[in-house]
Order: structure tokens, then C-alpha cells, then sequence
């Protein structure tokens, strides 16, 4: 069963794709507001994201919200706030069963969906008198208990602080949450601005993943969709050049029995397709897999770490690289991963590693057309970096990748960061 793929700007600024698979049996819509991420306004963009699934004004409270998801065979409204690169996106959305598999065929469940999510959407019920500075603390408090979560655990926070320290000065080291101060300076009337502001000029995507594309879809924007925005956001999601020329290392103290380690990496040379799936490989083979040198050489011959692993985020052209130490080993650890590193950028990788990495990230890719939100996902970050390749086309590029082409991207990477947390 292939997935059926629509998209196109239905207005300035505001463009609809759409997933048609038979194989699903709930339809997902899903409306997206985009904009860069800047410290000033991402903390009051996560709390706007968060308020969205309280729904639209004409919900008096939480418990008729509820009600009429449930009429619609368990309808659930749900929002959040992502980060892609260096662009912030506060997104609400909606998951139903699909028509054909209602007690009545006939009842319109895409279409009640629809006005549901825009509802939530373009007229929240944070514009309306009903939504009490009562409910607004209460969710102001559940972001600052998120940002403060993020804190708490310790291996999120090493990565994070090592991953803001090779990015300086730019959105891909800002949290989508914003900071604890910032949630805590938000009020009522400054979110309520926040919100309009997105409506006037956020990028808007809608996503419609499902069995069944409705036309409802389309023509239902024109009742809530705001007429005066002046949104004139072009995505561009390239990395520059980062001149790094010397390692930027710091710690923290605190009292754990293990030490964070990170180790930050940059890529921001790579620019191709090709070079980016070569580093999907090279990540996985470098520290992954049961097979890889972290895992093999730093971990299980030597003993240095509780757990070692690697992950690339290609939308920021960086690769760290984690672990878990005692604090006497630390220089000892440092050294070994960064031997295993220039190991592969000396010798490149062997055709039976290739092999097992390319299989690791097809099989990953594979999965994607059997899930809605995956699928969802998956295509929202090809629109986000101005691509748009189906999981069976990037299946076929991975596929086309040799071991001289990993090769020649693992000599682009640089060892640029260092962060403890000891």
C-alpha cells in the first residue's frame, strides 16, 4: 500500500500536505506556526503551545472540550512545541478513527475534527474572558515543572550545555522552552499578545496525515484562518561555516557518583544530502551499535565508562558523543573516544560496517509508513529542511552511499567541545 503525497500554499505563507494511506485507520491534522527561535520569544511560544490544547472559545471549560472528543469516538487535541534546527514550531493537533470504521459512516468525524483543531487553533480559548488566570498558572507552572525536569536530568543537561557552548550566538543553542526566569516573568496579557503575534506573522503548516483526505480540510481555513497576517518567514535551514579553532571545554560540579562526559562535534562543512546520510552512518557506526569502537574499545576493553554513545543532529551540523565515567577517568576517557574518532577519519570504515549501518538506518526508515505520527514527523522535517524526500526515496539515497563516500564526510568533522558534569 504506497502513500499518496499532496502539497501546495493555499495561501501566502500557509501550505497544506497531505498523506493519503490506506493502511491507516485514523486521520491526524495537525496545524503548525513557525518561526525562528530566539531567546526573547521562546519561552512564551512553548506556553502558548501548551494553552492551544484547551481548544477554541467555544468550549466554556475543559469538560465540554472533552465531551465532544469523546462524541467523536475518542478524539484526542493535543499540542507541544518543537525545535527544528533553528526554528521554534508550536503545533496542535488532532487524531480520530476514520470514517469507514464509525458505527455511521455518515457522520462527518473528519470534518467535526477539522473545527475542532482550527478552533483550537485560530480562536483559542486563551482570547476568551472564560480562560481564568486560575488555568493560566496551572499551565505556566506545569512549562516551568518541563524546563525544570530538563535540568534535573543530568545527561540532558550535559549534552545541552555542551551542544550551547559550540553554538554561541545562534538559535540552535536556545532550549524550545526558554529558561525558568523567562516562564516565570510570562503573564496572561504578555501570552495573549504572544499568540496573536504568532496568528499575524508565524509561518503556518497544516499537515493531514491519514486514511482519507477530505476537501473539509481546505475550505474550512477560510472560516478561521485570521485575514490580515503579514507572515513573510522563508525557511532556510543551512548551517554556516562555524570557524571553531580551538576546543571549547568547561565543567560544572555537582554531587553525582558518575561524572557526564560530552563531547561535541561539528559538521557544519557537510552540505549535501550525501554527505548528511554518510554521518547518519558514520554516528551509528561510531556509537550505536554493540559493534562500535566506543562501545568495544572505551567501554568493554577498557572499562572507562557505564555507557558510551554518539547521535548526530544533522539539522545543526553537530555529533555528541556521551558517557558515563568515574571522575579519575576523565582524561583517559577523553583521549581513547578521540583515538577511536581519528581512527575511522585515518583508516575510513570497512565494507561489512557499512553494511550493518546501512541496514540500522533503512530499517529505522522503514518504519515510518506504518505509523501516523511517524509519518507526520518524518515529513515535517523534509519541509523544514526544504526537502521533500519519501522514506523509500531516502532509502534508495542511503543505499547509493560507499564506504569512500562515508570516508571522505567523517574527514569534514571537527572535535570542537568538551563538557563535564562532575
Amino acid at each position: 500500500m504506497n502513500s499518496k503525497i499532496e502539497r501546495h500554499e493555499i495561501f501566502p505563507n500557509l501550505c497544506l500536505t497531505i498523506i493519503e494511506n490506506p493502511k491507516f485507520r485514523h486521520n491526524r491534522l495537525t496545524v503548525n506556526f513557525i518561526e525562528e527561535l530566539t531567546e526573547e520569544n521562546s519561552c512564551a511560544n512553548a506556553l502558548t503551545a501548551q494553552i492551544l490544547k484547551q481548544g477554541g472559545c467555544e468550549y466554556e471549560n475543559f469538560c465540554q472540550l472533552n465531551r465532544n472528543l469523546n462524541n467523536l469516538y475518542g478524539a484526542e487535541l493535543t499540542s507541544g512545541i518543537s525545535k527544528y534546527g533553528k526554528y521554534q514550531v508550536a503545533d496542535v493537533s488532532i487524531i480520530s478513527i476514520d470514517e469507514k470504521y464509525a458505527l455511521n459512516p455518515k457522520e462527518n468525524i473528519l470534518d467535526k475534527c477539522t473545527e475542532t483543531v482550527y478552533s483550537a487553533a485560530f480562536n483559542s480559548v486563551i482570547i476568551s474572558e472564560g480562560f481564568t488566570e486560575k488555568v493560566f498558572l496551572n499551565e505556566k507552572n506545569n512549562l516551568i515543572d518541563i524546563i525544570k525536569s530538563e535540568i534535573n536530568d543530568k545527561q540532558f543537561y550535559a549534552l545541552f550545555k555542551c551542544k550551547k557552548q559550540i553554538c554561541e550566538d545562534e538559535a540552535y543553542g536556545i532550549s524550545e522552552y526558554g529558561e525558568v526566569s523567562d516562564a516565570e516573568n510570562l503573564t496572561l496579557e504578555k501570552v495573549r499578545e504572544n499568540y496573536h503575534r504568532l496568528l499575524k506573522n508565524g509561518k503556518i503548516e497544516i499537515m493531514f496525515v491519514g486514511r482519507e483526505y477530505s476537501d473539509c480540510v481546505e475550505n474550512k481555513l477560510k472560516k478561521y484562518l485570521p485575514k490580515k497576517r503579514q507572515s513573510n518567514i522563508v525557511l532556510n535551514n543551512e548551517i554556516k561555516v562555524r570557524n571553531i579553532h580551538k576546543i571549547i571545554s568547561s565543567k560544572e560540579s555537582m554531587e553525582l557518583s558518575q561524572e557526564k562526559l560530552v563531547m561535541g562535534f561539528d559538521f557544519s562543512s557537510v552540505k549535501t544530502e550525501k554527505e548528511k546520510n554518510c554521518i547518519r552512518i558514520f554516528a551509528y557506526l561510531f556509537g550505536n551499535s554493540s559493534d562500535t569502537g566506543l562501545f568495544i574499545a572505551v567501554r568493554e576493553k577498557l572499562n572507562l565508562c557505564y555507557y558510551c554513545g554518539a547521535s548526530a543532529d544533522i539539522m545543526s551540523g553537530i555529533m555528541l558523543v556521551e558517557c558515563g565515567i568515574e571522575k579519575e577517568n576523565h582524561d583517559k576517557a577523553t583521549d581513547e573516544i578521540l583515538k577511536e574518532f581519528r581512527k575511522y577519519q585515518k583508516e575510513g570504515i570497512t565494507e561489512e560496517e557499512l553494511s550493518e549501518g546501512k541496514l540500522a538506518i533503512i530499517g529505522e526508515i522503514s518504519e515510518v509508513k506504518n505509523f501516523i505520527n511517524m509519518t507526520e514527523d518524518w515529513y515535517m522535517n523534509q519541509i523544514m529542511n526544504c526537502k521533500m524526500y519519501s522514506p523509500d526515496e531516502q532509502i534508495k539515497n542511503i543505499e547509493s552511499i560507499t564506504a569512500e563516500d562515508v570516508f571522505k564526510a567523517v574527514k569534514k568533522i571537527k572535535y570542537v567541545s568538551m563538557f563535564a558534569l562532575n
